[in-house]
């Protein structure tokens, strides 16, 4: 097959507003830290394709930058224009100041066939800050990824409530020091029992600062 039949889109549901460029090759700003991205996979192909992979070599990244890849797959018929994604990490380290580079990335399918893809990673250079970025999946069944920043040592809580304002679940509640923070709800209250499906709200509270952001669980 040939590279064409095969390329990538970027979403980035974490990190600052990118421009996508040629077909196969996308360009990212990423702040300081972790930030989740999702490749959203095109089929250009007169064929269906099956359980494609992503993977990335690692030798080949300078030391600022690593990209955590998961064994996710996905199989994309033809035609298919964006439905399916894959879920990478890109981690951003002590960036020099204006650092890019062009990331490789491999595609394979269960065929043995290869496409080769990049991405173009550009750093923000900003600071830390107070943030609440969301939860990834969302909706989600029944567990979901939270990401936030301190941009200080803080006491901090981080407390889902549900559409009533009850409060369901206690996530965080502890000094904790700047940084990125990454933790996994699984979906229980405080009880241990699983929560219902429905609208539920997270806050994340850091000193005098305060966000809420809401999710959806599904049956």
């Amino acid at each position: 097959m040939k590279n064409s039949m095969l390329s990538l889109m970027l979403l980035s549901f974490f990190a600052l507003p990118f421009v996508s460029n040629a077909a196969d090759s996308s360009t990212i700003v990423l702040d300081e830290g972790t930030t989740p991205v999702t490749l959203s996979l095109v089929n250009h192909s007169n064929t269906d394709l099956s359980t494609v992979a992503v993977s990335i070599d690692q030798t080949k990244l300078p030391a600022w930058l690593s990209i955590q890849n998961t064994p996710q797959t996905v199989n994309i018929p033809k035609g298919a224009n964006g439905q399916d994604k894959i879920l990478l990490q890109f981690t951003v380290t002590d960036s020099p100041a204006g650092a890019e580079m062009i990331a490789p990335l491999t595609l394979r399918d269960s065929y043995g066939n290869v496409w080769n893809s990049s991405v173009h990673v550009l750093t923000s250079g900003l600071p830390l800050q107070n943030a609440l970025y969301g939860n990834y999946p969302n909706p989600f069944n029944p567990t979901t990824t939270i990401k936030y920043s301190l941009k200080e040592n803080s006491k901090t809580s981080l407390v889902i409530y549900n559409s009533l304002g009850q409060k369901i679940r206690t996530l965080v509640d502890t000094p904790q020091a700047p940084g990125l923070h990454t933790l996994i709800w699984n979906g229980k209250n405080d009880r241990g029992q699983q929560a219902a499906s429905g609208m539920y709200f997270m806050k994340l509270s850091a000193g005098k600062f305060t966000q809420t952001k809401r999710m959806m669980m599904l049956e």
